[in-house]
């Protein structure tokens, strides 16, 4: 089974089961704990799979080939951005690939990245037969994983039989050792390090504000603990020493989560790169669902090997819009005939030049004044925080 089929299956089994979005995410951070190569729905709005990306590269191509259309769709610019994506998705996947599964298809992509949209993909002849050249290697790619995938639980499989047969050994040999008194020992560790973990959370949650009901009403003080500055102050000081402390006590992907955002935090230059990648995400996603709004009126195509996917992207990017439009207009200032209401293409516009300069100040190594309560706030800048 590929593993964009994996994918809507996935959903597919989610919504019969009567699973909300919350819901579903929360099951794929546990099963993403579990299996850290575990690539799942998330990726249409985050990191695309291998699989993914070189369908919507070969679907964009195909589409072009198609024989009698005054203007082939979608633009070369756009089939061509899809081709680079898939291409680089391709290289960072590649360690989790045997040595040498992924090279051809990483080198038919880069042949027609360096042919541009004027080498390849004009006229209808060349994108024919470079998207018959990409169904052959999506079919490699997929066999790669799938191996790669069947070799890993292979080797779990004997790992856990390894385990439970010391397990077996170890517990026969400590069954006469094991008394009351060690149990009593045990709950009694156990209680104390849940007394302590409680403790180091009153402190950080004394710090960040959080009441009784567990709402974050400042996400700023939340990060501060994460890197606080040199000359912090000791309430902060205290706060950081205890999500520290959790952190170790915590484990798992929630702590592996924590120590990436202390890590990028603690760098400036580190969290404007995940930014400028995360934006590089969301308008690869868009590129592509244009294409596909392009390829249904003017092909008459309304499915793909990645369509369930892409209905969850669009959703969830229309939803991200809306949530932060509905927050600028609820607090811009009354409009007035000097300062009309601007239109949501210039809000829009508005906060990506916002989202550039907070890069800027990034870069330059510092995160002193970064408003992350009011980033796309009407009334701030994104970079005023006192």
């Amino acid at each position: 089974m590929s593993l964009v089929r994996a994918e809507a299956d996935l959903i597919r089994l989610c919504q019969r089961a009567g699973l909300s979005d919350g819901q579903r995410a929360l099951l794929e951070a546990v099963l993403a704990a579990s299996d850290p190569e575990a690539v799942l729905t998330q990726h249409v709005t985050s990191a695309p799979t291998a699989v993914a990306t070189l369908a919507r590269a070969h679907s964009a191509l195909e589409s072009r080939a198609r024989p009698g259309r005054s203007k082939p769709q979608p633009y070369p610019e756009q089939a061509l951005d899809l081709v680079i994506d898939a291409r680089k998705t391709l290289e960072a996947f590649a360690p989790h690939f045997p040595p040498g599964r992924v090279d051809g298809a990483v080198n038919a992509l880069t042949v027609i990245e360096r042919g541009g949209p004027a080498g390849g993909l004009k006229s209808a002849t060349d994108p024919a037969a470079q998207a018959a050249i990409l169904a052959g290697r999506a079919a490699e790619v997929s066999a790669a994983r799938t191996a790669h995938q069947a070799a890993q639980r292979a080797a779990d499989r004997l790992e856990a039989a390894a385990k439970a047969a010391e397990g077996a050994r170890a517990a026969l040999l400590g069954e006469k050792a094991t008394t009351a008194r060690d149990i009593a020992l045990g709950r009694r560790a156990a209680l104390e390090r849940a007394s302590e973990a409680e403790v180091y959370r009153a402190v950080v949650d004394a710090w960040t504000g959080v009441g009784d009901d567990g709402l974050l009403r400042d996400p700023d003080r939340w990060l501060d603990a994460f890197a606080p500055p040199a000359a912090a102050d000791p309430a902060l000081r205290a706060a950081a020493d205890a999500l520290a402390a959790l952190t170790d006590r915590l484990g798992g992907e929630t702590a592996a989560r924590l120590r990436t955002w202390c890590a990028l935090l603690a760098d400036p230059c580190s969290l404007a790169t995940w930014i400028k990648e995360t934006a590089g995400r969301f308008e690869t996603s868009l590129d592509w669902l244009y294409a596909i709004r392009n390829t249904a009126l003017h092909d008459g195509r309304f499915a793909s090997a990645t369509d369930l996917l892409d209905v969850h992207a669009g959703r969830a990017l229309v939803d991200l819009t809306l949530e932060f439009l509905g927050n600028w207009y609820q607090h811009a200032p009354t409009p007035t005939l000097e300062q009309p209401e601007r239109t949501a293409v210039a809000v829009i516009a508005h906060l990506a030049v916002r989202q550039q300069k907070v890069v800027e100040e990034l870069e330059g190594g510092t995160r002193a004044g970064w408003n992350v309560s009011r980033l796309t706030s009407p009334t701030s800048t994104g970079w005023d925080r006192a």
